[in-house]
């Protein structure tokens, strides 16, 4: 997703250089970076073994969109992201044993904008609404085991229970959510910048697959809700 980015800034600067001018134009296209916080934490109780508790860490989120100028005052844009996620398992056994682990996933929204716009002297305010898809997509060991890591069997520490693995399916769902801005134009017309945030709501649902422990767990719903501030460059055509 970077190297998309990369060209996409290329494109805006090309474009440019064909010409000044000066009349406004009714589509447009932007490119940006963000920092994104999915503000999620899963805390899950595993029998009498073992609570196990998973932080996301934030990460850049990198966003392409194209849209539509309706009319002087709203726009209507259709927008694809890309970020990937680390997360941190911290798991706690009941006989005093810990283990830590930690691996990604990528979080890819493709969503519907709807913006209005506010002009305020050489500024715009921007602010607006999005809903659409978050696509996930991957199959990950929320639960790492140490044989999973390859820790010896002579070395495990003694349990009530028997090792085993846990894995969980992620799964696209919906999301929907807020977003607002400030814009202003590098070349009249053209060229613009935008200061923006967004705060999204959408669901991290896991599908646990295979559970050997078959002990009644349930699907692992979790609220993943991020939270993105970053600068967009746009051109409009």
């Amino acid at each position: 997703m970077i190297k998309p980015f990369a060209y996409s800034l290329s494109l805006l600067v090309c474009l440019v250089s064909f010409g000044q001018d000066l009349e406004p134009r009714s589509f447009f296209f932007t490119a940006g970076v963000s920092y994104s916080d999915p503000s999620g934490e899963l805390v899950l109780i595993r029998g009498t073994r073992k609570i196990v508790r998973t932080n996301f860490s934030a990460a850049p989120s990198y966003t392409i969109k194209f849209g539509k100028r309706l009319n002087q005052n709203s726009e209507l844009s259709l927008s694809l992201g890309y970020a990937n996620y680390t997360y941190e398992n911290k798991e706690d056994y009941t006989d005093g044993f810990k283990n830590y682990s930690s691996d990604d996933f990528n979080y890819i929204p493709l969503y519907l904008n709807y913006d209005k716009l506010l002009d305020v002297n050489s500024w715009q305010i921007v602010l607006g609404g999005h809903a659409g898809i978050a696509f996930y997509g991957k199959e990950v060991n929320l639960l790492s085991e140490l044989h999973l890591l390859g820790t010896p069997v002579d070395q495990w520490p003694s349990h009530p229970d028997m090792f085993s693995p846990l894995d969980l399916e992620i799964q696209n769902n919906l999301g929907i959510g807020i977003h607002g801005g400030l814009r202003r134009d590098l070349v009249v017309g053209r060229l613009f910048a935008e200061l923006n945030f967004s705060a999204t709501y959408t669901q991290f649902v896991a599908k646990i697959l295979d559970d050997p422990e078959d002990d009644g767990d349930e699907d692992v719903n979790l609220d993943t809700n991020p939270v993105d501030v970053g600068i967009q460059i746009g051109y409009r055509f």
